[in-house]
């Protein structure tokens, strides 16, 4: 396993990629992957927002993204590893996980 990290305009992923020669035609990156974000999102309760961090992880592989709006490609570190075989393992991000997160994938909720 090959774990990398892939970055396109609006958002980054940790990707275990897997052949398939239909979708490598087509140009599209498939395997399984977990999308990389820190978030806040305004809720009725607290308009201010609460933060929501990377959580979901498919054990089938899906479309990541079409290759050519790929616009960084590269093995992930030590961080970003851990981030994915906790939740590709049914475990939580720790507090060092979620700053990890902010401090690396913060995206702005309009």
């Amino acid at each position: 396993m090959a774990l990398k990290l892939i970055k396109t305009k609006n958002a980054a992923f940790v990707v275990d990629e897997v052949q398939d020669n239909v979708r490598e035609k087509m140009g599209i990156l498939f395997g399984r992957a977990i999308h990389l974000y820190a978030k806040r999102v305004p809720t009725a309760a607290n308009p201010k927002g609460v933060m929501q961090y990377s959580d979901y992880f498919s054990n089938q592989a899906v479309q990541v993204c079409r290759k050519d709006n790929i616009v960084e490609d590269r093995p992930v570190n030590e961080a970003e590893n851990k981030i994915y075989q906790e939740l590709s393992t049914g475990q939580g991000l720790d507090k060092d996980d979620r700053e990890y997160l902010r401090d690396n994938y913060s995206e702005d909720q309009e």
